[in-house]
C-alpha cells in the first residue's frame, strides 16, 4: 500500500522469496498470478496485497517489467531477474537520499576490548528479520536471518566481535529499519549513520569500493578485484565480500558470479535474489 512500510516477518518474506524464485525460474513468460501464488503458498489475493506492500507494485506489474527485456534475456531461464537488474540503467539509489554514511575503522585493540558493549536487536525488514548490532551509536553489524532466536543472534555477533558484552535492545533494530526504509522517503529527516568496521586492510578496501557503488550498480567479482587493484584476485575478493559485517548498506548482494550467475550470499541465495528484484523495481519506479 502506498505510504506503508515494506517490513516483512519470516513467513511473509518466505512467500515473497518463493514468488521471486518462481518468476525467475520461468523466464520464458509462462507464468500467471495463480501459478506464482501456488509457489508462494498463499492465495492470489494475499500475494497481491503482500507484493504491493513490499514493492509498491502488483505481481502483474512486475511481470510487465520483466517482459520488457529483450527476448534472448527472457529465454535464459532462471537468470531473468538478474538480467532485469543488470539491464537497468542506474536511475536512483535504493538508499534514502537523506541518509549520509560515514565509516570509522576499529583497531584490533578496540575490537578485542573486554569492556566493549554492543546493543543488539531483531526487527522486520523488507527482507525478513534483520539483526542489528550497535556500539555507542555506531553500526557495527547488520545482517538478515531466518531465526528469531537470541541465542542464534548472539552466536552470529560473536563471530565478528568475540569479546563483546551483548545487551538485548530491540529498539536499535526497529529504529534502523525506520531510517533505512521510511514510509515516505521524501519526508524523512536528514540522518547520519556511522559504520564501525573491523577487518584487514584488504577487506576494508573491498567494503569501501562497495560503498562507492552508485544507483543500482552491479559488478562481477573479477571486476571488483580490478577496482581494488588486485586483478586476478576474484577469489580473495569473494572472501572479503563474504566477510562483510554490514549487509545492504555495504551492498555485497550486488556482486555477481561469472556471466551474471547469482553467486553465494550469507543470508541465502533467495534473499539475494529478492534484494536484486526489489532494487530493480524501485529503480524502475523512480525512473
Amino acid at each position: 500500500m502506498p505510504g506503508s512500510k515494506p517490513y516483512l516477518d519470516q513467513l511473509e518474506f518466505a512467500r515473497i522469496a518463493r514468488a521471486i524464485e518462481y518468476i525467475d525460474a520461468h523466464g520464458d513468460g509462462s507464468v500467471s498470478l495463480a501459478g506464482i501464488a501456488r509457489a508462494a503458498r498463499c492465495s492470489p489475493q494475499q500475494l497481491s496485497r503482500l507484493f504491493r506492500r513490499w514493492a509498491g507494485i502488483t505481481p502483474q506489474r512486475y511481470l510487465g517489467l520483466i517482459s520488457q527485456l529483450p527476448m534472448q534475456a527472457l529465454h535464459e531461464g532462471r537468470h531473468a531477474v538478474l538480467e532485469a537488474a543488470l539491464n537497468t540503467e542506474p536511475a536512483a539509489t535504493c538508499r534514502p537520499a537523506t541518509l549520509h554514511i560515514e565509516v570509522e575503522l576499529a583497531s584490533a585493540a578496540e575490537a578485542s576490548r573486554a569492556d566493549l558493549l554492543i546493543d543488539y536487536g531483531l526487527a522486520p525488514s523488507p527482507f525478513g528479520l534483520m539483526l542489528v548490532g550497535m556500539n555507542a551509536e555506531r553500526l557495527c553489524f547488520l545482517g538478515f536471518t531466518d531465526s528469531g532466536s537470541r541465542f542464534s543472534a548472539q552466536a552470529t555477533l560473536r563471530a565478528y566481535w568475540p569479546r563483546a558484552a551483548l545487551q538485548w535492545r530491540p529498539t536499535v533494530a526497529s529504529q534502523l529499519a525506520n531510517c533505512l526504509w521510511p514510509a515516505r522517503p521524501g519526508a524523512a529527516e536528514p540522518a547520519r549513520l556511522k559504520l564501525w568496521l573491523s577487518g584487514t586492510g584488504f577487506q576494508l578496501s573491498v567494503w569501501q569500493a562497495l560503498l562507492a557503488f552508485g544507483g543500482s550498480e552491479h559488478c562481477a567479482y573479477g571486476e571488483l578485484a580490478t577496482r581494488v587493484h588486485r586483478p586476478g584476485g576474484a577469489r580473495a575478493v569473494g572472501g572479503a565480500v563474504g566477510a562483510n559485517p554490514v549487509s545492504w548498506l555495504i551492498p555485497c548482494h550486488r556482486v555477481l558470479g561469472r556471466g551474471g550467475a547469482l553467486g553465494g550470499y550469507g543470508g541465502g541465495e533467495s534473499r539475494k535474489l529478492a534484494m536484486l528484484a526489489w532494487e530493480h523495481i524501485q529503480s524502475r519506479r523512480a525512473a
